[in-house]
């Protein structure tokens, strides 16, 4: 989670645009605020991970804790208020050009030839089963609550069908993002302009890392199931 946060704040940083939960977009400014609040939270999540166990190490971390904390929430607030400045016009509008690096430079980062290459041929079969797999997910989840009529459980046959249909259609969709990034990037519309441009790629970044992440979720929960079915003990 913590990795995740980090490259989540590099991509606001280096674009000038952030989006949270693939929802609420922030340029410029806003943007960069956003990113040093993800950054803090990621940073706070990794001390708890990794601080040593000495005897007056806990208050000490759980200090530093706090402050990054204190810190998410003041970046996350002044965020907000930029934006709300900038749409009430009392503060000059800023968009990506505030990022760090230029739009060659960002569409550049992530591009491979040989991954794009590689996963080129596969874009049909990946975009059939991404369509397949939501498809038959909703489906099936929509079976289950009726024929079941309760709700479901983490521990049964069903969980188990219900990851087996969803994990796979998440990850075919997080390579469409990958396959994207590493041919250079999204196709712009025409009439989008260069800032366009940037936020398109940004947000294609920000989803695929999100991808990564709800994959990894998925098949460790996938994994763990399994083993609950099998009678076997998840630890194992």
């Amino acid at each position: 989670m913590a990795i995740l946060g980090l490259a989540w704040a590099a991509v606001g940083v280096l674009s000038g645009h952030m989006y949270v939960a693939m929802l609420f977009h922030f340029d410029g400014r806003s943007a960069l605020c956003v990113s040093a609040a993800i950054l803090a939270g990621a940073t706070a999540l990794a001390i708890q991970a990794t601080r040593p166990s000495g005897p007056d190490d806990p208050d000490v971390w759980n200090g530093w804790t706090r402050t990054l904390g204190w810190a998410t929430l003041a970046c996350t607030l002044l965020a907000c208020a930029i934006e709300s400045g900038e749409w009430l016009g009392l503060l000059r509008d800023t968009d990506g050009g505030i990022g760090f690096l230029s739009t060659e430079a960002l569409r550049d980062l992530c591009t491979s030839p040989h991954l794009a290459r590689w996963l080129a041929p596969l874009r049909p079969g990946l975009e059939r089963w991404t369509a397949i797999g939501a498809g038959a997910g909703l489906v099936w989840a929509l079976v289950w609550r009726l024929w079941t009529r309760k709700e479901p459980t983490p521990h049964g046959p069903g969980m188990v069908i219900s990851l087996v249909l969803v994990a796979p259609a998440v990850a075919c969709g997080t390579l469409l993002g990958v396959g994207s990034l590493v041919s250079g990037g999204p196709t712009p519309d025409p009439s989008d302009g260069e800032d366009d441009y940037r936020a398109l790629l940004a947000f294609t970044q920000s989803a695929t890392l999100l991808g990564l992440f709800i994959t990894a979720c998925l098949f460790e929960s996938l994994r763990q199931a399994v083993l609950r079915v099998t009678g076997r003990s998840p630890g194992t």
